[in-house]
């Protein structure tokens, strides 16, 4: 219940901001993800997902190269490993498909040259920011497939996931842009435990693993 409770208070706030039109911009995102989930004893990005984001945006400072944004987004997470013998048949099936509701918050900063002295002196000419924030995922449905179909999983992921995120923007004209994201769950809050619950230094779990691939619209 706590959980749902946050939230519930995180879209009241997105809302809130919203409704200051005058003070914030916002936009849409839309694209895929490639994850897997570490801990699962399998490895490789071999899930692939569609994403979309809503978000809700503003700039400060003198220069207004700083910007905070908040979003509202749903995507998928999870993994999938496929085994096939030398006839090309398959012989095993294993994937995780886990669906959220994500809530990211980004503060990013407009660069605007490259500069290495004596050796690079870039000046961008469209702009380009670097990013960094936290988000809060809430899980609405959880499947496991281990070759008899996706079904509920036989070991419970707990119902968010909490993260931290960095990436980058390239703005391609005054309103459209590309944007990366690479997001890993907090080591301490991890997505589901070990099988007896086992602990290692920082590692306490399972943990999502993503890269996010967007092209967006901005107001």
């Amino acid at each position: 219940m706590r959980h749902k409770r946050v939230f519930v208070a995180t879209l009241l706030i997105f809302a809130s901001l919203l409704s200051f039109s005058q003070s914030f911009t916002g936009g849409l995102k839309l694209g895929f993800d490639i994850s897997q989930v570490d801990g699962d004893r399998r490895g490789g990005y071999s899930a692939i997902f569609p994403t979309g984001c809503l978000y809700a945006k503003t700039s400060f400072g003198e220069s207004r190269r700083a910007s905070m944004s908040l979003g509202v987004s749903y995507i998928r997470k999870g993994s999938k490993e496929v085994k096939k013998n030398d006839a090309g048949e398959i012989t095993s099936i294993f994937a995780i498909r886990l669906q959220y509701i994500e809530m990211p918050l980004t503060f990013s900063w407009q660069l605007e040259k490259f500069k290495i002295p004596r050796l690079v002196d870039y000046t961008f000419k469209n702009k380009l920011c670097i990013e960094a924030g936290v988000s809060y995922a809430y899980l609405l449905k959880a499947e496991v497939n281990e070759g008899q179909g996706f079904l509920d999983p036989p070991k419970a992921f707990f119902d968010y996931d909490c993260g931290i995120h960095l990436g980058l923007t390239y703005y391609i004209g005054e309103h459209f842009f590309l944007n990366y994201r690479f997001s890993y769950t907090f080591f301490f809050l991890p997505i589901r435990k070990h099988p007896g619950g086992q602990v290692y230094r920082l590692n306490r779990g399972v943990y999502n693993n993503v890269m996010i691939f967007t092209i967006g619209w901005e107001i």
